[in-house]
């Protein structure tokens, strides 16, 4: 079991500021009950969604996002219901607005083709990472939002749903997340918190709009090691899986 793993994740990246950028997503299979979530929201004008602009370069495994649930003990959800999004960031968690962007018939995913615009109050300044470093990141003018999944059965909440790959050391996922302009993110860095010694290493081309991100985490007992890009870096094959906390 990766008792603290997830709380560990959750702490290193919330205090970087910009969730979307580097959190991992928290999940299935071995994991503890602080698993960190995915955030998201809506507004008026919608632009399309990362899964329908097309597959991301990097060769990595592709995911098709509408496809089966599984619940958190690796059954298949086989239910009907409406998955909404909030936008989340640590600072502007209080944007409470649930926006419907996609469906749920027999447990299988279909989501919108488009994606609504987060209105203004939503989102937040990208700021510098504390404990490592970037030697490219987001203008002064830019603004950036996480996402997060939910699973409704009419006003039921069922769970936060993930696209997730867990595995002993491994975790794979992907994430969304919105930004107000185009920037490459670069940062790698070696730290240690929490007694665990830390290397991180971002390589992100992100486009204005919804972005895909996708990430690796792999821990040890004493060590992680994460890894996020825009690029498809996926080794595994992910499922989404529906989480009730």
């Amino acid at each position: 079991m990766k008792t603290n793993k997830h709380t560990l994740l959750t702490a290193i990246f919330i205090a970087m500021a910009l969730t979307f950028f580097s959190c991992s997503s928290g999940g299935g299979g071995n994991k503890d009950d602080d698993g960190d979530v995915v955030g998201g929201l809506s507004s008026s004008s919608g632009i399309s969604s990362p899964s329908s602009s097309g597959g991301a370069s990097g060769g990595g495994i592709s995911f098709n996002e509408n496809s089966q649930i599984f619940n958190d003990d690796g059954s298949a959800y086989t239910g009907n219901g409406v998955i909404k999004m909030r936008f989340f960031h640590d600072k502007v968690y209080n944007c409470e607005s649930l926006i419907d962007v996609g469906s749920v018939t027999n447990g299988i995913v279909t989501l919108a083709s488009t994606i609504p615009t987060p209105p203004e109050e939503c989102l937040v300044s990208p700021e510098q990472p504390s404990d490592f470093q970037c030697s490219s990141y987001f203008s002064n003018d830019a603004k950036a939002t996480d996402a997060e999944f939910q699973l409704y059965e009419g006003e039921e909440f069922i769970g936060f749903l993930f696209m997730l790959y867990e595995y002993g050391e491994l975790e794979e996922s992907i994430r969304y997340g919105y930004v107000s302009e185009e920037a490459a993110i670069i940062c790698n860095g070696e730290f240690e918190k929490h007694g665990y010694a830390i290397t991180i290493n971002i390589k992100e081309n992100v486009q204005i709009g919804w972005n895909k991100m996708y990430r690796q985490t792999i821990t040890t007992s004493n060590s992680m090691v994460h890894k996020s890009s825009s690029d498809n870096i996926l080794t595994k094959e992910l499922k989404w899986i529906s989480i009730y906390r």
